[in-house]
């Protein structure tokens, strides 16, 4: 399997091999040329000193210069001659000398022209040797470069751009036989990985539609009776069957509320399935933003006069393009959850204004304890609700907040909370499209004193 390892090891050896013994015989050359130079100016001086003794016979320096010679001249027929030229000159004899020097320089210019065509030949050598070398290191190199690209560059950059488009939710893949190399058993590894992942979306979402299902289906089955309960608490309060007395009204009052929490619950429920199923249509039109806000408090007046809390709301004379019905939902849901923590005598407040992209920015500032870090990040999320000593746990479904942000989202705004441990918290959302409503006078009207509860 390690194909691209081994190959790569293979033309490195053979490289390091072909450079080793060209290093080697080059080295071998050079010492030879070194020798042979050596040889040369050996020669020189020899020649140098002959023609001394040619043209100054029998001088001592020059006998002396002459004897240093003797016995270290290569080959043996060089020492011989040398020493009877020596002979000749102790002797003092200019015709035997004149003799001897005229063999030994035949000779030597017979070694000369072969010593040169030998420095010639490891001259060329070296140089070759030179070439080779530098040859061998371009072409592994560039074998390294070309290889390296087309097994594994090439193949990566194709196998990334897979993963990309399996990221983007763009993944095909054409069965093949992978390389039996290191990227093709990566190759191999993701798209078994990828098509385990494949598999399991495949089943999540066949289990989320059936839970859908199963929700769309209880809810639906759940409401009916819980609405003909409803209706048979009220007459029975009304007294439509005969006088009911104090204590059995305040039971059959328990009674209505709780109904009524579990078809709030039930109807929440139905949202959600609607929202994961991508079944949430909107029926936006332009509507006042005063309206909408205004009918929302006086909704609101029964839970907030219990709670003692007071509403205020400073408005602003914008239409808005939304679903009135979705976004007084998500306004209902803030504010209630803004009463329910806050204070008693305590106050909180609507506030619409632009914000720095020019969306409409509505924010319900409430007086209660606060939602510490690590919550904030949580409740926006189905099922989950900000708890803590500071906060203890209020009855509800955990479900108010992921509804109103899917709301919100659907209208193309954003929404998120502001708190301060201790300081209160601020919710607020955006909605994008807007305009002036001229129907409404030039000069804003702030309602400074609220709705009181």
């Amino acid at each position: 399997m390690k194909k691209i390892r081994t190959k790569l090891s293979i033309i490195s050896f053979i490289s390091l091999v072909i450079c080793f013994l060209c290093a080697y015989w080059g080295y071998r050359s050079y010492k030879g040329l070194e020798s042979i130079n050596a040889q040369l100016m050996q020669a020189t001086d020899i020649e140098a000193n002959l023609r001394l003794a040619t043209d100054l016979p029998f001088y001592r320096s020059i006998n002396k210069n002459l004897t240093a010679y003797k016995g270290q001249l290569e080959p043996e027929y060089r020492d011989k001659l040398m020493k009877k030229i020596i002979s000749a000159h102790n002797r003092k004899s200019r015709g035997r000398l004149k003799t001897a020097i005229k063999n030994f320089r035949k000779q030597e210019k017979r070694r000369t022209s072969y010593l040169k065509d030998n420095k010639s030949v490891y001259e060329s050598r070296i140089l070759s040797l030179a070439y080779v070398m530098g040859l061998s290191y371009l072409l592994t190199i560039l074998f390294i470069s070309l290889y390296t690209y087309s097994s594994v560059f090439r193949p990566l950059k194709s196998l990334s751009k897979r993963m990309i488009d399996f990221l983007d939710n763009r993944y095909t893949y054409q069965f093949r036989v992978p390389k039996e190399n290191e990227v093709g058993e990566l190759e191999l590894n993701f798209h078994s990985l990828a098509q385990r992942v494949l598999n399991n979306i495949e089943e999540l979402k066949s289990l989320d539609s059936a839970k859908s299902d199963f929700l769309n289906m209880a809810s639906h089955e759940l409401r009916t009776p819980l609405t003909s309960i409803k209706g048979s608490l009220i007459l029975l309060q009304n007294g439509v069957i005969g006088e009911v007395n104090e204590k059995s009204k305040q039971l059959l009052g328990i009674a209505e509320v709780e109904t009524d929490r579990l078809i709030r619950l039930i109807n929440e429920l139905l949202d959600l399935a609607k929202i994961e199923a991508g079944k949430f249509p909107l029926q936006q039109d332009w509507c006042s933003l005063d309206e909408v806000i205004t009918n929302t408090l006086f909704s609101l007046e029964g839970l907030a006069a219990t709670a003692d809390v007071k509403l205020s709301y400073e408005n602003k004379n914008k239409l808005v393009e939304i679903d009135k019905d979705r976004i007084q939902q998500v306004i209902t849901n803030l504010m209630s959850n803004a009463i329910k923590y806050s204070p008693q005598k305590g106050t909180v407040r609507v506030a619409a204004s632009l914000d720095n992209n020019n969306h409409i920015l509505i924010e319900i500032i409430d007086q209660g304890k606060g939602i510490s870090p690590e919550d904030q990040s949580l409740i926006f999320e189905k099922f989950r609700q900000a708890s803590g000593p500071q906060n203890p746990i209020v009855k509800g479904t955990g479900l108010g907040l992921a509804i109103a942000r899917a709301i919100v989202e659907e209208h193309g705004g954003e929404i998120g909370v502001h708190s301060r441990v201790g300081e209160g918290s601020t919710f607020h959302f955006t909605l994008p499209t807007w305009k002036e409503d001229t129907s409404a006078p030039d000069e804003e009207q702030n309602d400074d004193e609220g709705v009181a509860a």
